[in-house]
């Protein structure tokens, strides 16, 4: 059971690595009767970040803190010089120690609907490494040995360009910040505090 499980997530991440390779753009029609934003361009682009959990605790299989690395991939509809609204989808991959002293990986598929704004313009460039992005998050972590699935819940924020900023100064910065809530099928919620970096 465990080998066929591992099988079905190593082809979920050959599947996603797969339209992460794809990557394009192309122009909308006009949005509404009114003629408002009319030929907006249209992204489809990879989504990359690593940070650091604190306060994950996800039952006995687990410890209370950990690295997290999310990979996806988001879809704009709508960019303009200003804001990009935008949905992805992708995976979260979790190193976790149990009590034993082993290792466990977690890997489950995650949600995100936000809005970036673009560092100067509409461009491919500018919205891939925006000056800022906010998103809501949502996910499903599989069942442990120990414990049932954990509902996951969250917002977050990310910019890369102002660690870069700050690394001028030589202050080092995280350029990812998350909050979420995970609940279990009993009530049970615990907390969490993510940063780190990534776009």
């Amino acid at each position: 059971m465990k080998t066929r499980q591992w099988r079905l997530q190593l082809a979920a991440l050959g599947l996603l690595a797969g339209m992460m390779g794809w990557t394009g753009s192309a122009q909308a029609g006009e949005l509404n009767a009114l003629g408002f934003l009319k030929s907006t361009p249209t992204y489809v682009m990879p989504s990359l970040a690593i940070n650091y959990a604190v306060g994950l605790n996800l039952g006995d299989d687990a410890a209370a803190e950990g690295a997290v690395f999310w990979s996806g991939v988001a879809f704009h509809p709508v960019v303009t010089a200003d804001v990009s609204p935008y949905l992805a989808t992708g995976f979260e991959l979790e190193f976790v120690a149990r009590p034993d002293g082993t290792m466990g990986l977690l890997l489950f598929p995650m949600v995100r609907v936000g809005i970036s704004l673009p560092s100067d313009g509409e461009s491919y460039a500018n919205v891939l490494v925006p000056w800022m992005s906010f998103y809501g998050m949502a996910g499903v972590r599989p069942p442990t040995q120990s414990g049932s699935a954990v509902a996951r819940l969250g917002v977050g924020m990310s910019s890369i360009w102002i660690p870069l900023a700050m690394l001028e100064g030589g202050v080092l910065l995280p350029g990812v910040l998350e909050g979420l809530m995970e609940v279990w099928v009993d009530g049970h919620r615990q907390y969490v505090f993510r940063f780190g970096w990534g776009f």
